[in-house]
Order: structure tokens, then sequence, then C-alpha cells
């Protein structure tokens, strides 16, 4: 191609009979049709049709151009297939099985498909039994076949595009023509005869293709009509009763004119032209696949194709490979650093040990002397809880010695050392003839023993006398009482200390 020229594009329909080639051009908003080559042909194989292309694309000078393909027959093969609803990944295996199973010739296929609605005919509401199956539209052609294809087109550099078959070309334009709620069919008449599609519910639910049974080029009313009533038969049966109310109708000016009035007035059918802003029944054929390959779900057996769905699933890939990358890359970076950072903090830290402990070797006698000193201090500490202690337990035997001064004689003393001080246990007795002089000694034994010793937790636990035996004899009051040696003043302990 030379540098400045714009790729051309070509749309193709190949059938046994022969093949429309068009040339187009897409823009924004529409498609513009440039050049129609129609040649008629008896292709025994897809390799033969595939080299009259290729001749046809060498005499319009169209090297190094694009190319979407309609296929009818010539090795390909489509179905209409019941299957539970299931991702496009789960029914791959399932539905190129069944295309084996019903075309045994199909050998290493390549199968494509597209998934319609749920399928239900169920005639009146009653108790969910399950997901209803859905119908597939499934087709599918040798490798070999396709590879001879590529071959081919590829010697004069035609790009292939996209290959699909007939009945997905009157399934994606019926999809964009009006009403297609309507129980209607669509016919397309062509070189190698009539193709049927019937549709239900907006989808296609039966494709009928009868093998011609006389000269193509001119199909008789009464054979169509008879296609048009068994399909209708088949409707009434699997769908409570529809029946088809339109035909919608591709065929050249010659056939449209009879072929409609005859069905008009044989069936009582509305019949409206199908893709007329495309052209004849060829084009229409055609320029479908050009129109399935905007559908990301197009019907595509072009091995290399991609629908945008699955491009966009690649991307997506990619971009997410790319991204955990990225990721790891940047975790090692940061983990790097990380690992950089604590080597030189490591590094940092033992410098500066190694430098202060050079610094701190000259001061080393200062530190023992400094160890000693704590050492004495401790131990001075300890010489004068000692001595306080004893301050302690002697200001409370000078607290006793009031019992003489207050007339009172002691009998038993206890004391017992604990963190709030020394917790004594003081019982005795005091006599006189006067029962009130006897309570008098205690009371003042009592109330001075606490001003003595500076402490206000005192407590008399018990208080007895005894009844005289005999006319003046003396009393004798007995006491016990509890009190707490509080801690001594710091001066007043250096006193007692130094007293000692």
């Amino acid at each position: 191609m030379k540098p400045g020229t714009s790729t051309r594009t070509f749309a193709a329909f190949v059938e046994r009979n022969g093949l429309q080639l068009i040339e187009f051009q897409k823009h924004r908003d529409r498609i513009d049709i440039l050049d129609r080559v129609d040649v008629a042909g008896d292709y025994l194989s897809l390799s033969d049709a595939a080299e009259a292309l290729s001749k046809v694309l060498r005499d319009m000078g169209a090297g190094d151009s694009r190319l979407w393909m309609t296929l009818r027959g010539l090795g390909s093969s489509h179905h209409i297939l019941v299957l539970p609803q299931a991702k496009p990944e789960l029914l791959q295996p399932v539905v190129t099985r069944e295309m084996q199973r019903l075309y045994p010739d199909l050998e290493n296929p390549i199968v494509g498909f597209v998934s319609g609605e749920p399928l239900d005919r169920r005639a009146r509401s009653r108790p969910d039994v399950g997901t209803p199956p859905q119908e597939v539209l499934a087709a599918a052609i040798p490798h070999a076949a396709m590879d001879s294809l590529i071959e081919i087109l590829g010697r004069d550099r035609v790009e292939l595009q996209h290959v699909t078959v007939l009945p997905r070309v009157l399934q994606r334009l019926y999809a964009e023509h009006p009403s297609p709620d309507a129980p209607s069919v669509v016919v397309i008449m062509l070189r190698s005869g009539p193709l049927f599609g019937f549709f239900f519910d907006k989808q296609m639910r039966l494709v009928v293709e009868p093998p011609a049974e006389r000269d193509t080029d001119s199909i008789a009313p009464e054979f169509v009509i008879e296609q048009l009533e068994r399909g209708n038969l088949y409707l009434r049966q699997q769908f409570r009763g529809a029946q088809i109310s339109r035909l919608l109708l591709s065929a050249e000016p010659a056939e449209y004119g009879p072929l409609s009035r005859a069905v008009e007035d044989g069936m009582g059918l509305i019949v409206e032209r199908f893709a007329a802003q495309i052209g004849p029944s060829a084009a229409v054929a055609a320029m479908g696949a050009v129109l399935d390959s905007q559908d990301g779900e197009g019907l595509n057996l072009f091995p290399l194709g991609e629908t945008k769905k699955k491009t966009a699933e690649r991307t997506t890939r990619r971009v997410a490979i790319v991204a955990a990358v990225m990721l790891i890359l940047i975790s090692w970076w940061w983990a790097g650093n990380g690992v950089a950072a604590v080597t030189g903090w490591k590094s940092r830290i033992s410098t500066l040990t190694t430098a202060l402990n050079r610094r701190a070797s000259p001061l080393q006698p200062l530190r023992e002397v400094s160890d000693k000193r704590r050492e004495t201090l401790q131990e001075l500490a300890a010489i004068q809880r000692v001595g306080d202690e004893r301050a302690k337990l002697q200001r409370l035997f000078d607290g006793l010695s009031l019992a003489s001064q207050s007339g009172v004689s002691i009998t038993r003393f206890t004391a017992r050392r604990d963190p709030s001080g020394w917790n004594a246990t003081v019982s005795g007795s005091a006599s006189s003839y006067s029962a009130s002089a006897a309570v008098g000694s205690v009371h003042r034994f009592y109330r001075e023993l606490p001003v003595f010793l500076g402490s206000s937790s005192i407590t008399l636990d018990s208080l007895r006398w005894s009844d005289p035996s005999a006319d003046g004899a003396p009393t004798t009051i007995s006491f016990d009482m509890r009190f707490v040696a509080p801690p001594i003043p710091t001066d007043s302990t250096a006193a007692t200390g130094g007293t000692q």
C-alpha cells in the first residue's frame, strides 16, 4: 500500500453457485457502497471459491485490503441448539461436541456460536422447576478449509476480518428491522436457493434451507408457500399456537413482485422488503457480515479474529499483568530501600557507640569514685534506718514509764514491727481503795501515753474491775490497750539516737 492511501474495505458473500463482492467505505454515521461485482460460478470447495475471489480482488487492484465474508455451504454448517444457560467458555466444548455429532464429516472444526434469550414454552404459570434452557445458533467449518482460505487471500495481502454464516446475517439484520416483536419469517432469495428464517418473540426459532428441486433462477411461488406453511406448523406446535403474520422478503426485482402477491393472496401475510436500503439479496448477505462484526457478540469463524468483548478482556488482562509487575517492582524497591536504611542506621549507631566508648575511657576513674560514693550513701542510709528503729523502740519504752507516774502497773507488753511502725499491745491494772481513784489512774495513762508518743491511734480494748471480797479491800481495774508508735521526726531521731 502506498504511503498516504487508505486501506480499501470489501464485503463478500460466497456460495456454491457464485459470489458477490462489494467495496464499501465506513463513515461515522453511515456506510457507503462504492462498487459491486457479481460473479457466477460452480465451486466445489471453499478453496475454489477463494481462488475466484482472489482473482476478482486482483482485477480490482485491491491488494493490501480488508475483507468481511459471509459463507453459505462450501464446508460450513450451522444449527440451532437448545442448551442450558451457562457462560460461553463452559458452552464452547458442548457446542463443539454437538456440532461434530450432527455433522460427522467435520474434522478439527472451528466452532462459533451466539446465545439467545431463555426459551420457555410453558403455557401457564406453575411452580419454578429450574432455569429454562436457551437457544444457541452455532456454526462450524473445518480448520483445513479456513487455513486454505487465509493462505489464498494472503497471497494478495488481503486481511480477513470476519467470517460468518448466512443464518447469522438474517438474525442480525432482523434485530435492526422495525417491529421485531411480531411473529415473522425472513426469506432471502439467492442463486443456490432460498433461505427461510422463522422468528418468534424476537428470536430466530427455525432455519429452513430446502434443496432446490429445479432451476433456482426461477423459484415457483408454490414452492415458497409450501415451505412457509411447514415453518408455520412448527411454530404452532412449539410455541402455543403462534403463527407468522409477516413476510420479510429479500429478492431481485423480477422475483419480488410475483412472489409477494402470491404469498399475500395464498396465506394472507403482510409482505415487506427486507434490508431494502442495502440492495439485492446477495448484497444483503455480504454486508450482513460487516454489521455482525460491529456487534461485540457476533459469530466469527475466523480463528484470528476477536470480538470487542474479547479484545477488552485481553486488554484488561494485560493491564492487570503490567500493574502486578509494577507493584512487585515497587515492593522490591521499597524493601531494598528499607534494608539499606536499616543497614545505614545500624552502621551509624555502631560508629557512635565506638566513639562514645573511646571518649568515655578518661572518665573511668571518676565513674569508680561515683560508684564508691553511691555504695557509701546506701550503707549510711541503712545505718540511719537501724538507728531510727532503735529510737522508736526506745521512745516506746519511755512511754511505758508513764504507768508508774499514773499509778498503773504493766502486766503484759508486746510489740510487732510492720510497715506502719511498731504495733504495741499493753495490759495492766490500777488498784485503789477508791474505785474512782483506780479509774482515774487508768484514764491518766490512757490520755498521757498518746501525747508522749505523738500518736492518735490508741484504742482501749477492754476495761475490767473486780468486786472487793471484803470491806476495806482495794478495788483493782484491769485494762487492755493497743496503739501504733508513729515515725519520729529527723531531729528528734537524731537527738534520741545521740542520747543512746
